[in-house]
């Protein structure tokens, strides 16, 4: 806008003898007035920003406009721009000389970049809206609270935006949780702004009312439903074993370590039991060639269904490598 006002300026003095008249400029002439303190919108300054200027011809004058004089500066600060340095420029540039060009004005320019305030308060709060709405997701009852609330953010002047920064893939809530927020403004970004939050986050879980030992299969009677608070809890607890309803799924279960007293059971401390058990007799299908025995075998390691697994006769024997091709049942060749 402001290169427009100033063309139109140059257009009423090419068509006012009075104006002529007093400027007195002769053909490829150019007054600059250099202007005090100036604000300015865009990420660039140009002369036309800074200046007013006059000359009687008008490819000239748009040119001079237009020319960039750099990066203006960030929102809020002000740096200064000096006619020494203005000229050299415009004759580096434009090739104009020094009897060319008429100075008026001051001999330095202050320029600030325009700015606008982002209340902190309003950081808090859509980073706050945010992780509420993730927690909920995951937690039957929660308390967040802001650690510190956000000083104000200068920012360009224009229309602000907010994004909140997406949440790492199956996380979980914990006791301490920051919140990335990109501002943009007039869609491009300025700066990333962390806010941080205590959150206690609480769900249900199935917790061993008594201690349980290691390799323990769990039953329904060995287990009851409490709420559970889940943050504050060692990092990749995992969620509880099954899912919560109005019985306990833990059947096929064992514990993995050690459970104390009123310790939920999950993922790190339990696991679904193999199909296959160390110590367990099973029936092996021993082939070679086209015979085929069958014995009963001791397992010597837990095993899945297609995985294989070392077993021995009672005879004490020594071991085989069979696969496990059903419960109770391992399949191995000569």
């Amino acid at each position: 806008m402001r290169n427009v006002l100033s063309l139109i300026v140059a257009f009423c003095w090419l068509t006012s003898p009075t104006a002529s008249a007093a400027l007195e400029l002769r053909e490829g002439q150019v007054q600059i007035a250099l202007r005090a303190d100036i604000a300015v919108a865009g990420e660039q300054v140009s002369l036309g920003d800074i200046a007013i200027l006059r000359t009687r011809d008008l490819p000239t004058i748009q040119r001079l406009m237009s020319l960039s004089l750099g990066r203006a500066p960030t929102a809020g600060a002000q740096a200064v721009v000096r006619r020494e340095a203005i000229a050299r420029w415009i004759r580096g540039h434009l090739g104009l000389g020094r009897e060319q060009v008429l100075w008026s004005g001051p001999d330095e320019a202050r320029v600030r970049r325009l700015a606008q305030e982002i209340p902190g308060a309003r950081l808090e709060r859509t980073a706050e809206t945010a992780l509420r709405g993730w927690v909920a997701q995951r937690a039957s009852r929660y308390q967040i609270q802001a650690v510190v609330t956000p000083g104000d953010l200068k920012v360009p002047a224009g229309p602000v935006e907010l994004q909140v920064r997406p949440f790492a893939d199956n996380a979980e809530p914990a006791q301490r949780m920051v919140v990335w927020l990109d501002v943009q403004v007039d869609g491009r970004f300025v700066r990333a702004v962390p806010v941080s939050f205590r959150v206690d986050a609480y769900r249900d879980a199935w917790v061993a009312p008594a201690g349980v030992a290691n390799g323990v299969a769990l039953a329904p009677r060995m287990v009851e439903r409490r709420e559970v608070k889940i943050t504050g809890r060692p990092t990749g607890e995992g969620l509880p074993a099954g899912r919560l309803g109005s019985s306990p799924l833990v059947t096929g279960w064992r514990t993995t370590k050690p459970v104390g007293e009123g310790e939920p059971i999950t993922v790190r401390n339990a696991a679904p039991a193999p199909l296959m058990a160390r110590g367990e007799w099973v029936l092996l299908r021993l082939k070679s060639g086209f015979v085929e025995l069958e014995r009963r075998v001791q397992v010597m390691q837990d095993g899945d269904l297609g995985q294989v697994v070392q077993v021995r006769s009672s005879g004490g024997s020594a071991p085989v490598a069979a696969r496990v091709m059903a419960a109770g049942r391992v399949e191995a060749t000569l």
